[in-house]
């Protein structure tokens, strides 16, 4: 058996081998193709957190905006109220009554549907 020094590196090779079917060529077989399903599974995993995110701060932005305009569609309605009755904060107390009994209404609904 003759091993022959590869310029390159000082490795060696073995000549007489006869056959590149050996035990590197399963090696790389194995570990690449455990490779490009690590590297699939995580660029799958990658897409659904970021599509995951993106709709969720939709929803939040979405919310936001609701709770907003709900805020000051109430407040311009409890002015409204304020200037046709005359008297400072009658609009305000009416509205805070209307939003109390919507969250007692909604609460009572809540509960029987559990």
């Amino acid at each position: 058996m003759r091993i022959d020094i590869v310029p390159e590196g000082n490795k060696t090779k073995k000549e007489g081998s006869g056959s590149d079917f050996g035990f590197p060529f399963i090696f790389d077989a194995v570990f690449g193709g455990v490779g490009k399903l690590a590297e699939s599974v995580v660029s799958s995993i990658s897409s659904g957190i970021e599509e995951t995110v993106s709709s969720v701060l939709r929803r939040i932005f979405s919310v936001l905006l609701g709770v907003f305009g709900i805020f000051f569609l109430f407040s311009g309605f409890a002015k409204m109220l304020d200037y046709i009755y005359g008297t400072p904060g009658v609009g305000e107390v009416v509205v805070g009554v209307l939003v109390f009994a919507s969250a007692i209404i909604v609460s009572a609904f809540a509960r029987r549907g559990n």
